[in-house]
């Protein structure tokens, strides 16, 4: 077992805005900045993906379906060790789950899980910068 997986996630968590210019913080309200627009997309299907999480196949394949299998796979790896890289120091956010790539419980907070529970309120203070998935 991955010795990443037994941290536990933040008591605060961090917070992801999804709809509208994409945004991640950390609990204490600092900006987290992925590298590059597809560790972005990763991110956001992944945290997208609920508990049952994203088949790392499906995944690879619906970002870098123009190139091989191995390639893509690679590519895959390569764009998730850039995002666990960004957030080292921290708790573990994602996390593997039998083929499957899901966000550790409690460890992230979305914008789109606070709308499908129906949290306006948290939703209230940032209406301002909501619009469509993943604007721009």
């Amino acid at each position: 077992m991955n010795s990443d997986l037994t941290k536990c996630a933040p008591e605060k968590p961090f917070q992801a805005r999804l709809l509208g210019s994409f945004l991640i913080t950390d609990p204490d309200g600092s900006v987290i900045s992925l590298p590059t627009q597809k560790a972005k997309a990763v991110f956001a299907m992944i945290a997208l993906s609920g508990a049952d999480g994203i088949d790392r196949s499906e995944l690879a394949f619906r970002l870098w379906s123009r190139g091989t299998d191995l390639q893509a796979r690679t590519n895959l790896r390569q764009t998730l060790a850039s995002i666990r890289k960004t957030f080292s120091g921290e708790a573990v956010v994602i996390e593997n789950f039998g083929t499957a790539l899901r966000i550790k419980f409690g460890a992230i907070e979305t914008d789109v899980g606070a709308l499908k529970h129906g949290k306006f309120t948290v939703l209230w203070a940032a209406l301002d910068g909501l619009g469509s998935l993943l604007d721009g």
